[in-house]
This record gives C-alpha cells, sequence and structure tokens, in this order.
C-alpha cells in the first residue's frame, strides 16, 4: 500500500487509514516456498509511541500494531487457521529474530534519514506506509526499505517556517534567469550599435559637407560621392543589423513575459499549498 494506493481508496476509508491503520496481504509462492505479502499503513502515530516508551503499557507501539497486522493478514489469507498459524510462526527462532531485526532497521531508518529530511521533531505526527514479507516456512519476516513512505502532518507553530521554505524553492526556473540575462546581452549590444550608426551619421553628414565644398572638383568628388555611398551601404547594414536585434530583443522579452506568467501560476500553487496546509493543522 503506497499513497498512490491510499488516493485509489474513497474518502473515508482514506481517512480511516491514516487514522486507525490498514493492512493488505497477498500470498505469493517463491522457490516452492509460500510467502505472505503484507502492505501496512501503520496510522497516526509518533515516535515516542512507535518506537519509544510512550506506547501502550510504556512500551513501543510498534509491535503490538505488527503482531495485528500479521494476525490480520494471516486470517484474510487462511481465516480460521490464520491465528494457529501465528501462533506457530511466533515460536520460530527466526521469526523472533528477524521481527527484532526489522524493528531495529525501520527505527534506525526513520531516525537517521526520515527525521532529518522531514525535520520531525518529538510529537510530531505521521504515518509509515509500508511492506513485509513473511515465509510461512521459516517464519522469517523482511522488511523492504524502498517501498516505504512517510506522510506527516506540519504543526501550527511550524506552517510558516515550512512556507519560507516552499517559497525559496519555488524561485524563478533557470531558464527566466538564462533569458534575462540574454537579454540585457542584447540590450548592450543594441546600445554599442546605436552608437555606432550615430557615429557613421555623423561621419556621414561630414562627408556631404566635404563634398558641397569640393563639387567642382569632379575627381575628388566622384571620390567623395563612392565614400558616402559605401558609408550609407554600411548605415544601411547596420540599421538592418539593429532591426534584427531589436526583433530577437522583443521575442526574447514575450518568452520573459511568458515564463514570468508561469512563476505567477507556481506561486499561485504555493499559495494553494498553503491553504491546504492550514487545513491539516494538528
Amino acid at each position: 500500500m503506497s499513497t498512490r494506493g491510499l488516493r485509489r481508496l474513497g474518502r473515508e476509508e482514506r481517512e480511516e487509514a491514516l487514522e486507525a491503520g490498514l493492512t493488505r496481504s497477498e500470498l505469493i509462492e517463491r522457490e516452492g516456498r509460500k510467502i505472505l505479502r503484507i502492505r501496512w499503513v501503520t496510522g497516526k502515530t509518533s515516535a515516542g509511541r512507535l518506537f519509544g516508551k510512550y506506547g501502550k503499557d510504556g512500551r513501543p507501539d510498534f509491535f503490538r500494531l505488527l503482531f495485528g497486522a500479521i494476525a490480520g493478514s494471516l486470517r484474510e489469507q487462511f481465516g480460521d487457521e490464520g491465528e494457529k498459524l501465528f501462533n506457530e510462526l511466533r515460536e520460530k527462532p527466526e521469526y523472533r529474530s528477524s521481527l527484532r531485526q526489522v524493528f531495529d532497521d525501520m527505527k534506525n531508518w526513520f531516525f537517521n534519514e526520515i527525521v532529518p529530511k522531514c525535520k520531525i521533531e518529538p510529537g510530531d505526527i505521521f504515518v509509515i506506509i509500508t511492506e513485509l514479507e513473511l515465509d510461512l516456512e521459516t517464519g522469517r519476516l523482511t522488511w523492504y526499505k524502498d517501498r516505504s513512505e512517510v506522510i506527516y502532518w506540519i504543526r501550527s507553530d511550524k506552517v510558516q517556517e515550512m512556507l519560507e521554505e516552499l517559497r525559496k524553492t519555488a524561485g524563478a526556473p533557470p531558464e527566466v534567469e538564462e533569458l534575462r540575462k540574454r537579454v540585457q546581452e542584447l540590450e548592450k549590444e543594441n546600445t554599442e550599435l546605436r552608437k555606432r550608426v550615430e557615429e557613421l551619421m555623423r561621419e556621414n553628414a561630414d562627408l556631404k559637407s566635404k563634398l558641397a565644398d569640393y563639387i567642382a572638383r569632379s575627381t575628388e568628388a566622384e571620390d567623395l560621392r563612392a565614400k558616402v555611398e559605401d558609408l550609407t551601404r554600411q548605415l544601411e547594414q547596420v540599421r538592418s543589423e539593429r532591426d534584427s536585434l531589436r526583433k530577437q530583443v522583443e521575442e526574447l522579452t514575450q518568452e520573459n513575459e511568458r515564463l514570468r506568467t508561469e512563476l505567477s501560476e507556481l506561486k499561485a500553487t504555493v499559495e494553494k499549498l498553503k491553504k491546504f496546509i492550514e487545513t491539516v493543522k494538528v
């Protein structure tokens, strides 16, 4: 049973599973031996209750809950014979040793990996969804860490802190920053081109003035005219390049606006998440 499997349940059944726990089982055969596969939802608990001395009668609730999951799975598969089979398995040395190993492994996984990752503190409420296999011949119990998940509830006094972290992780996509840099580069290039155009226009005006002064001297006038025409072609080329760059700037500006819109939608999603989190405050 995974979070995906929980989503397939009805709303009331899903809430009941999270609140009180749920077990689903499947009987498979491997290398000629019967294996009971157990999908276990612990129900709402805390670290102190599940793994420590704050469980029922001052003992970890882990064993009581797991015994219930195993016994229930055996009854689901074998009916009334399930209880007898459970009592037989409990007497097997490998069952007892592997049960303790499963407890130690799950406890280490929770405190060494889940607690730092999810910042779970003493008293915080969570549910573990996991999968185990019970060898009905040897009694060996096996836990699968890679099939395990944790659902935890954020305390009301930690909601703001979690929202701040979400805001940090929901920053602008890298593409927006890259486009912003590219637009700045193009604007810089465009400024340099404008300066070059202005220089060419001043030079062109100066040549026209000189052409007027030497119009009587045909040879010099022809040379100047050729220079003017050459500069005019350069000016047209620069203008063409400027128009092309301007078009690129406009296209990148439009793309930037589109990404800003996506960013706004992402922020809206974060706000929705904030409202959702408020609905599940402990």
